[in-house]
């Protein structure tokens, strides 16, 4: 049996922005993509919640749901006033460097199907291409693409209270630690290196000799 090629779905490697200066103490959080119900993306927000103050989430939510955004909203102004952000969306190549202006991206994503649980999404490498560091549950290859490289933080569960419990062990040093650990990271995963895996594919399979036709069995056999 051959060995699959994984190939991520990693974002070229851009110039950043210097970093704001931060001045209110706060740890910024961001998540970006889809508003969809079936990720409870509300969870995320009962975690701000129960989690210090010193905790600000930055959501840029896309998906025509508009019902269920303005559900998000109402649940962020009832739990949590003044610590969720709904900021506006931009275009698919300015993510990285956007996001890159915050601390720590932040995605919990309950398995509810087998494609999240094995889930590998984009945010999840915007993420590194922006040397961010990464919170998230025990998502199974997401856990183990973090702890192998030192990204982030894993979550026991995909409870908000057990992420709020995750949230309040953070240190701003450990932050620089993991964005730091993620700006190296990105210099070896990144749209560069994983297309180029796949090119290698295909030139291997475009160099393979084609078999002969015609029959090669006993007569009569085809």
């Amino acid at each position: 049996m051959r060995t699959p090629i994984v190939v991520h779905n990693a974002p070229v490697v851009v110039p950043l922005p210097p970093r704001p200066a931060r001045t209110d103490g706060a740890i910024h959080l961001v998540h970006h993509g889809i508003a969809r119900r079936l990720r409870s993306i509300e969870l995320m927000i009962r975690a701000i919640a129960l989690a210090d103050k010193r905790f600000v989430l930055h959501f840029m939510l896309t998906g025509d749901d508009e019902e269920y955004i303005l559900f998000l909203r109402a649940e962020a102004d009832r739990l949590a006033p003044g610590r969720i952000v709904f900021e506006p969306t931009v275009k698919p190549d300015e993510i990285v460097p956007v996001i890159s202006r915050y601390d720590a991206g932040l995605f919990l994503l309950p398995p509810v199907v087998f494609n999240y649980e094995h889930a590998m999404p984009n945010k999840f490498f915007d993420f590194i291409g922006a040397g961010l560091g990464v919170i998230i549950g025990p998502s199974l290859n997401m856990a183990k693409f973090a702890r192998e490289h030192a990204i982030g933080w894993v979550a026991d569960d995909f409870e908000p209270e057990t992420l709020a419990r995750l949230l309040n062990t953070i240190t701003p040093d450990q932050i620089e630690e993991r964005r730091a650990a993620s700006l190296k990271l990105r210099e070896t995963v990144n749209a560069g290196t994983e297309m180029s895996k796949l090119m290698d594919l295909v030139l291997r399979v475009a160099a393979r000799k084609p078999k002969k036709s015609g029959s090669t069995g006993p007569v009569g056999q085809p």
